[in-house]
C-alpha cells in the first residue's frame, strides 16, 4: 500500500486492487478564491488515474466541484464514495459512473482492499477512513472530531471485529492524524483568539491514542489568500514542526513523518517507510506567513459597491421584505422574555449603513441606525452579501473570507438567573440557513459546470 500526499487533505493511495483519491483539490485555489493549497505545488494530472474517489464531507476544502468535474471529464474514476447525499447528487450530475453513500463503519470491498468509514462526533456528516490490505491498516482521520481516547478505542474495537483483525484494537500501522486546532471563525464571531491550550492538548492526546507506530499530520495544508490573507496570523495556532515535536514527546517510540506535497509512504508487511518523493508532484517555493500572532483584526472593507448604487436598493428590499418577516416567524424559537434587537451594519465602499430589526411576539419592524442596545450585532460587506442574495455564493465565502462578523449578548433574566438565548450568530441565517445556502450554491454551480461540459 502506497500513500502519496498531494496537498492539504488530498491523498492518493495505491493498493494491489485499486487507486483511491481522497478529497481532491487539483487547482491552486478553492472556496471562491478564499484559500490556496499550501505548500504550493504543481500536479501532472496525466499521472493521476484514480479508480475510486472518496469525498469525506461537504466542506469546500474536501468537496471541490471543479476538481470533481475535471476527474469526471478524465473518465478514469469508476466509483465515488461519500457520506453525504449532497456530494452524491453532485457526483451523479457530473457524470461519475457509480456513486455510493456509505454509513459509519460500513465496509466497502475493492478486491482484497477494504475501506471502512469511521465516525466523526459532530453535527457535520463526515468521515475518517480505514484502508486495510494484507500489508496492514492505515487510518486517514481527515477532519474527524474524535472526542477522546475512549471514542478512538471504541472505533478501533468495532473495526477490528469487522475486519477480523484483532491486532487493530491496539491501533493501525499508519495514522494520518488530525492535528491543527483551527480558530477559523473565532475572530468573526467574538470568540477567543488566544492560544487554545485545551483544544491543542486534545489534538495531541487523540493523535497519540491512535496507537499507530507511524503518524503523519494529515490535513490543514492551506492558507488564506487575497483580502482575507490577514487571517493567516490568527487561524493556525501551531506549525506542523511544533506539532511533530510535541507529539514525539508523547510518543517517543513512534515515527512522526512530515507531510507535504510529493511525500510518499509505503506500508508493507506491517511496516511504514518513506520512499523518494513523487516526481509528478512539483513543490513551488513560497514564503509561509502562517505565523500565529493574534494581536490585531482589521475592519471589514468593501471595495466595489457604493451606498448610492442599485446594490443598496436590492439589499434594503431584502431587509424589509425577506429578512424582517423571517425573523418574525422565528420569534417562538428564541425563548426570549422581551423584544430582541438585531442590528446589522452594511459596509459599502463609501459608507457604513446601520439598520436594526426589532422582533417581538407582535412581529418585526425595521428601524434606521444601529441600536446601541442591540442583542445581536452583525457586520457584513455589501459584495458578498449581494452574492448570496443572488445565489452566486454561500455564507461560507463571506464568513471564512473575513467579510462577515458577529457578536451576541442575547439573554433573558428570570428566576434570578441569566440564561443565554439560543440565537443564531447571524440574523440572515433565519432567512437562508447556512447549509441550505451551501446546497443552493452547489446546485447553481453544477448547472454551470454541466452546461460547460455539454458545450465541449
Amino acid at each position: 500500500m502506497r500513500w502519496t500526499h498531494l496537498g492539504h487533505a488530498c491523498w492518493y493511495v495505491e493498493t494491489a486492487d485499486a487507486r483511491v483519491l481522497f478529497d481532491p483539490l487539483l487547482g491552486e485555489t478553492y472556496h471562491d478564491g478564499v484559500f490556496e493549497v499550501f505548500p504550493r505545488r504543481r500536479l501532472e494530472l496525466a499521472r493521476l488515474r484514480p479508480d475510486v474517489v472518496v469525498v469525506t464531507h461537504r466542506h469546500p476544502d474536501h468537496f471541490d466541484l471543479e476538481s470533481l468535474a475535471r476527474l469526471a471529464a478524465l473518465g478514469c474514476a469508476r466509483l465515488l464514495l461519500t457520506a453525504d447525499e449532497l456530494v452524491a447528487r453532485a457526483a451523479r450530475r457530473l457524470g461519475f459512473p457509480e456513486v455510493v453513500v456509505l454509513g459509519n463503519l460500513e465496509a466497502h470491498a475493492l478486491g482484497d482492499t477494504r475501506l471502512v468509514p469511521t465516525p466523526s462526533f459532530c453535527d457535520v456528516v463526515e468521515w475518517g477512513m480505514l484502508v486495510a490490505t494484507a500489508d496492514g491498516v492505515a487510518w486517514n482521520q481527515v477532519d474527524s472530531v474524535l472526542v477522546g481516547p475512549d471514542e478512538i478505542q471504541g472505533i478501533l474495537t468495532v473495526a477490528a471485529a469487522l475486519l477480523e483483525r484483532p491486532a487493530l484494537e491496539r491501533g493501525p500501522e499508519l495514522a494520518l492524524a488530525r492535528w491543527q486546532p483551527l480558530l477559523q471563525v473565532n475572530a468573526h464571531t467574538s470568540g477567543a483568539i488566544g492560544f487554545p491550550f485545551a483544544a491543542y492538548e486534545g489534538e495531541l492526546r487523540r493523535a497519540a491514542a491512535s496507537g499507530a507506530p507511524a503518524i503523519v499530520p494529515g490535513a490543514a495544508g492551506n492558507r488564506y489568500v487575497g483580502p482575507g490573507g490577514w487571517q493567516n496570523g490568527l487561524v493556525y495556532p501551531v506549525s506542523e514542526d511544533r506539532f511533530r515535536r510535541d507529539l514525539q514527546r508523547l510518543r517517543p517510540e513512534a515515527t512522526i513523518y512530515p507531510s507535504g506535497p510529493g511525500l510518499r509512504l509505503e506500508l508493507a508487511g506491517g511496516v511504514t517507510r518513506r520512499l523518494a518523493d513523487a516526481d509528478w508532484v512539483t513543490p513551488i517555493p513560497a514564503p509561509d506567513d502562517r505565523v500565529f500572532a493574534p494581536l490585531t483584526i482589521p475592519p471589514i472593507r468593501e471595495r466595489a459597491l457604493s451606498s448610492e448604487g442599485p446594490a443598496r436598493a436590492r439589499i434594503e428590499t431584502w431587509l424589509n421584505e425577506q429578512l424582517r418577516p423571517a425573523l418574525a416567524r422565528a420569534w417562538p424559537s428564541f425563548g426570549a422574555a422581551s423584544p430582541l434587537r438585531f442590528a446589522l451594519e452594511l459596509v459599502f465602499s463609501d459608507a457604513r449603513v446601520g439598520r436594526t430589526i426589532v422582533v417581538s411576539p407582535d412581529g418585526a419592524r425595521l428601524e434606521d441606525g444601529l441600536d446601541p442596545d442591540y442583542d445581536l450585532l452583525n457586520s457584513v460587506a455589501a459584495s458578498p452579501l449581494l452574492a448570496v442574495l443572488e445565489g452566486r455564493a454561500h455564507w461560507g465565502s463571506a464568513l471564512l473570507g473575513g467579510q462577515m462578523r458577529s457578536t451576541t449578548r442575547a439573554y433573558r433574566i428570570d428566576a434570578g438567573r441569566l440564561t443565554r438565548l439560543r440565537v443564531a450568530p447571524f440574523a440572515a441565517y433565519y432567512w437562508l440557513p447556512y447549509e441550505r445556502a451551501t446546497e443552493r450554491w452547489v446546485e447553481a454551480r453544477l448547472a454551470e459546470l454541466t452546461r460547460h461540459a455539454a458545450r465541449r
